[in-house]
């Protein structure tokens, strides 16, 4: 079992720490796609990240979709008893369908973005379950802008202290839980981040983008000047989760 039913904090110590797996997309068939020409440059911050807390990063550039897919179906059925956890990063564009669905752009074709984590779920990756897996989004959301509001500076601090309690009892737990997904921009918005390579909790990644970064488009229309990003969570994380380092 990888951890307690009432474990406060996922285990840390097993033999590896996990896979980071980068997709980075630069170049499409479709030729309405602009290239990315900073997926050399954000993969790069990612690889240093993840291999300075340990784990072990494999990048995979320009995949087809059949290629995607593969790759994905392949890490899901490895054993993953002696790692901490999992990790997926996709770097591309994205946006929504008429029906209102996400997709993601892979070289040749769109994939909707629940294929990053279904095939992660307890019944598909038993060797997973109960361990994290973090997903990370750098991809648009839609077309639409996120000008901002103005704020007036204010301080404030939480501190929480927690103590560890573990049993060793059988218990159930949902398919989709201990799951993060983080995207750089919140649903239904135009743009993605990835400036820094900082290793900070995720509410301070969103606090340091949102306030801190703006996108300048000098010369063009104010529409696009000055947008500003949101980047945004979603959880079924069970426990809290750190890498020491």
């Amino acid at each position: 079992m990888s951890v307690g039913r009432d474990a406060l904090f996922y285990k840390n110590d097993h033999e590896r720490r996990g896979q980071a797996i980068i997709f980075a997309h630069e170049k499409f068939d479709d030729l309405t796609l602009s290239s990315r020409e900073c997926a050399s440059h954000d993969t790069a911050i990612s690889r240093r990240a993840f291999e300075h807390l340990g784990f072990e990063v494999m990048v995979h550039r320009n995949l087809t979709k059949a290629n995607f897919e593969q790759k994905l179906q392949e890490v899901s059925r490895q054993d993953h008893q002696a790692s901490d956890c999992l990790v997926v990063v996709f770097m591309s564009h994205g946006n929504v369908s008429c029906n209102n669905k996400e997709f993601l752009w892979t070289r040749d074709g769109k994939v909707d973005t629940s294929e990053l984590w279904k095939n992660f779920t307890p019944d598909k990756c038993p060797s997973l379950a109960g361990k994290p897996k973090l997903f990370f989004i750098q991809a648009c959301r839609d077309e639409n802008i996120d000008k901002g509001v103005a704020m007036k500076r204010h301080k404030r601090s939480l501190k929480v202290q927690t103590d560890s309690i573990s049993t060793q009892e059988d218990y159930v737990i949902p398919l989709h839980a201990d799951m993060l997904r983080m995207w750089a921009s919140y649903p239904g918005v135009d743009g993605a981040w990835q400036e820094y390579g900082s290793l900070l909790p995720a509410a301070a990644v969103t606090r340091e983008v949102a306030a801190q970064y703006d996108e300048s488009c000098t010369g063009q229309s104010d529409l696009l000047h000055r947008n500003n990003k949101t980047p945004y969570m979603g959880s079924t994380l069970m426990r809290h989760l750190y890498f020491p380092v």
